[in-house]
């Protein structure tokens, strides 16, 4: 659908629920990464590796080392397939980088066991349904219902103002009284 020259970073995970030793170089993870490349856009991020809130550490394309938060690019919508990305948002976060997030949280815990076997999938359906709606909370929420076993285990997180409240209801009162008035005739 989308070709997308994606800001994508594929670590090794070397302390979440998954067995690291099985894990040759970044092969392991880059169908999760090609999926991402194609439902995203070129503006959008997208990150798998071990990291936390406040970063991530790269181990693969001939680098090693943590890049903190404060070296991610500014965008309207991540992905942060990290253990930990987030558990804490607000200023000096992954989250504080980008209008909206999807992420993990504590992903590493036995709790959340379960919803790594539904992640590719997880993944799909959040992004397939953003692309399809511009909207990343219908995403997450439709992938949530299809996998309540993430719940907990993936969040999402918006940096974008509340809708105002709605007043419709204010003004449609002194409509109805006329017309409740004109059926009981």
């Amino acid at each position: 659908m989308k070709t997308a020259l994606l800001q994508i970073f594929i670590a090794i995970i070397t302390a979440c629920s998954l067995n690291a030793e099985v894990i040759v170089g970044c092969d392991y993870w880059s169908d999760f990464g090609a999926n991402a490349e194609y439902w995203l856009d070129d503006s959008d991020l997208y990150i798998i590796a071990h990291g936390d809130s406040e970063g991530f550490w790269l181990n693969c394309s001939g680098y090693a080392g943590y890049v903190p938060s404060t070296e991610i690019k500014h965008g309207e919508f991540a992905y942060y397939a990290m253990c930990d990305a987030l558990c804490e948002t607000g200023s000096g976060t992954v989250s504080a980088r980008v209008d909206e997030s999807i992420g993990y949280c504590e992903m590493d815990t036995e709790e959340c066991f379960p919803c790594w076997f539904a992640q590719l999938n997880f993944q799909t359906i959040a992004l397939e349904t953003m692309a399809a709606t511009g909207s990343a909370r219908a995403g997450y929420n439709k992938a949530m219902l299809v996998h309540p076993e993430c719940a907990g285990c993936v969040r999402y997180h918006s940096n974008l103002p509340a809708p105002p409240p709605l007043t419709v209801g204010l003004n449609i009162v002194p409509i109805i009284a006329p017309l409740l008035l004109r059926t009981e005739k």
